[in-house]
């Protein structure tokens, strides 16, 4: 019987929102179907079997290379039928490609990455848009942003949401005192992250705390950075936080904000991209390009235990709308249509 082979590279890689995507909407696919195989480079993997499906390792390259030149002879010996690429690229070569493409940062914020980086994207997304059977992205604004800039997946484009992962799933303790402030920090551009340094700095008696690597430039006291935290931590952080704060000007979708409604956080977050569709009216919105209207949100969050009442109880509704298995029905339905198709 023909397989459908999941390009599994992204086991390789650090585990962040797009590896999350993949490995969780593997996980409820797997249930689904029973003609998936899993291949990756050789090497060290987050796990050696996703879903009750075992990782094949095969080749020798790895990264970009071994996508491009070892995966597609893997499919031609496979008898493959659909390649399941979930992580933004894939094979050239590849026949009967199923893309996952996540947004498109780097065309609309270009400075946020570094330049070989640019250069490949800009180079080959193109080409494996025109190339794919069917492209699958997360929202109906990243849907958008995608087919104004590559025409050609209009007619082949499906919306495949993000959910919350059941590591981070969990309302904490009712009892617990929640003061602070939570955000995660990234130096790129899209991600804004400069205007939250520049709102505590003018709330002195706020405290923020900051998820992933300390900004480069000085910070104010009451902004602390707690690096890189595995799950467990991650979520004693989101469970002891009175607000999330997501400063985006650019995102696909956007999954803390949810992470962070599943642990009875409110969420205050950005009026651009994709967020208002993902957070509907569960979230307090502030326009991300002035500082002065994040600062007066945050103080009239911190002054109004009413809304904040009134926010967990529509985000506690919110992230519920997403689940990964409704996701991957939506995904099993694409991949169906595609096979009937051949």
């Amino acid at each position: 019987m023909p397989v459908i082979v999941i390009n599994g590279r992204f086991l390789t890689q650090p585990l962040r929102g797009v590896q999350r995507f993949a490995e969780c909407l593997v996980q409820e696919l797997s249930g689904l179907r029973n003609d998936l195989c899993v291949v990756a480079p050789h090497g060290e993997l987050r796990m050696r079997e996703i879903g009750g499906l075992p990782v094949y390792q095969w080749g020798h390259l790895s990264g970009y290379l071994w996508e491009q030149i070892e995966l597609p002879r893997f499919l031609r010996n496979a008898n493959s039928e659909l390649v399941l690429c979930l992580g933004n690229t894939g094979p050239i070569g590849g026949r009967g490609m199923v893309l996952a493409l996540h947004d498109v940062t780097y065309l609309d914020f270009p400075g946020g990455y570094p330049f070989a980086m640019r250069l490949w994207l800009k180079t080959m997304t193109p080409i494996l848009v025109r190339r794919s059977r069917e492209v699958i992205t997360v929202s109906h604004t990243a849907k958008r942003q995608i087919v104004s800039h590559y025409p050609a997946a209009g007619n082949k484009i499906a919306v495949v949401s993000n959910a919350v992962s059941g590591e981070l799933t969990g309302s904490g303790p009712e009892t617990v005192q929640r003061h602070d402030f939570l955000a995660f920090y990234h130096a790129s551009e899209s991600k804004n992250c400069a205007i939250l340094v520049e709102a505590f700095r003018a709330l002195p008696n706020e405290t923020l705390r900051l998820v992933g690597p300390a900004p480069e430039s000085p910070v104010p006291p009451n902004v602390i950075p707690l690096g890189r935290l595995n799950d467990s931590q991650l979520l004693d952080e989101y469970q002891h936080a009175l607000g999330f704060i997501i400063p985006s000007l650019s995102e696909g979708f956007g999954i803390p904000p949810l992470e962070a409604q599943a642990n009875g956080a409110v969420v205050l977050s950005s009026n651009a991209s994709s967020l208002p569709e993902v957070l509907a009216d569960s979230a307090l919105f502030f326009n991300p390009r002035d500082v002065s209207d994040l600062v007066d949100k945050i103080k009239r969050l911190a002054a109004d235990p009413a809304l904040v009442t009134r926010l967990r109880s529509l985000g506690s509704e919110n992230w519920r709308r997403y689940s990964w298995k409704s996701s991957a029905e939506r995904l099993n339905e694409v991949l169906n249509s595609l096979k009937r198709g051949s």
